[in-house]
């Protein structure tokens, strides 16, 4: 069994979702979460805010951070079952360190051409 990791998923549902749409999104996470054996962590309603962009002719949307501890193979199926959910406009899921933070963010190193003209 591969050890537990710990994932944000920020999903964007369509602005006028009421709590029954919202609370269908969580638990289709939930579900596909504990059949793999893990457990989500925190749920953070970020509520209707406005799109950068306009996505699937909406200009807004309702904001929904999950944070959960799961194997990867669960998020693989989390990811797919979400990809198909009517629901939900866009999903994003992301690994957070060890820290808390989410990873994938470098720092320039000294070896980068911008590190290099800080030092000079």
């Amino acid at each position: 069994m591969e050890p537990l990791k710990r994932y944000e998923v920020l999903m964007i549902l369509p602005p006028d979702s009421d709590e029954q749409v919202v609370s269908r999104a969580v638990e289709r996470v939930t579900q596909n979460v504990s059949a793999g054996g893990g457990k989500v962590e925190r749920i953070d309603r970020w509520g209707r805010r406005r799109l950068a962009f306009e996505i699937a002719h909406q200009q807004e949307g309702y904001y929904l951070l999950v944070e959960v501890s799961a194997e990867p193979s669960s998020v693989s199926e989390m990811d797919r079952t979400l990809s198909l959910a009517d629901e939900v406009i866009r999903f994003k899921t992301t690994v957070k360190g060890e820290s808390g933070r989410v990873t994938g963010r470098s720092s320039p190193s000294s070896g980068t051409p911008s590190a290099r003209r800080s030092e000079a």
